[in-house]
């Protein structure tokens, strides 16, 4: 039992969230030769392979089924079922010391400096008008806190929903906040070489969080609503959650 193949959910975010779990399950939970994980951009080979020379060598696959799902190595909670009790943090120093030389340069090497930036997500979550759904977008208030503590900030967007539409009106001729649209990997850049993170939900800026060496201060709204394992205690990152500091 020693290869195991990643079942590809979702986008970049989720990828590393695989990624990483699989890691766990193929190399530390068992010791398996190697994970091949195909049809992604972000690594440099498909091929990730055991650092401990002791594994096993033979050539057979191994499967992890959800009871629950029935789905085959995705390794992704919920759908993947498979979550190792670990924090952030845990997966943080496995992605640091063993994942991250496989990830393309392009995704963290600093060719941009941003000390605060807020990311917004788009997607599925603009279509859910729930305010008290923790999958949603964040209540623009959330994000007028967040610019009147920083000052000045970059925000991170991949399109025009309602909440950059928002800020867009309200701070376009305010010199201290930039918007920027440029793409997944210099968005991401953008995101994986700042100090200070503001989180909208999903995992992309999860993911930032765990390739990035600079990152000291992350600012989230229902931290619990991310549905990751908790952050651990990383001694170099201060979390605020600014839900819990509101009156909602």
């Amino acid at each position: 039992m020693c290869i195991i193949y990643i079942n590809k959910s979702g986008r970049f975010g989720n990828n590393i969230q695989q990624l990483i779990i699989a890691y766990h399950f193929a190399f530390i939970e068992n010791n398996c030769k190697e994970i091949i994980f195909n049809n992604v951009n972000f690594l440099k080979t498909n091929k990730i392979c055991n650092h401990n020379s002791n594994h096993c060598k033979c050539d057979k696959q191994l499967y992890y089924k959800c009871k629950q799902s029935g789905v085959t190595n995705m390794f992704y909670y919920p759908k993947g079922c498979h979550k190792p009790d670990v924090t952030l943090y845990d997966y943080k120093n496995i992605i640091q010391k063993y994942i991250k030389p496989y990830i393309k340069d392009e995704l963290y090497i600093k060719n941009v400096y941003n000390k605060n930036v807020i990311h917004i997500r788009s997607g599925d979550v603009s279509q859910i008008t729930d305010i008290n759904c923790n999958y949603c977008m964040r209540p623009n208030k959330y994000y007028d806190n967040i610019i009147s503590i920083l000052e000045s900030c970059t925000i991170v967007y991949e399109s025009n929903n309602q909440n950059i539409l928002y800020l867009k009106q309200k701070y376009s001729n305010n010199q201290n906040i930039k918007f920027q649209s440029s793409g997944m990997v210099n968005d991401f850049n953008t995101l994986v070489n700042c100090e200070t993170l503001v989180m909208s939900v999903g995992t992309y800026s999860v993911a930032a969080y765990l390739l990035s060496n600079s990152i000291k201060t992350i600012y989230c709204y229902k931290v619990q609503s991310l549905k990751l394992p908790n952050f651990g205690n990383d001694p170099n990152l201060e979390i605020i959650d600014l839900y819990e500091k509101s009156d909602h």
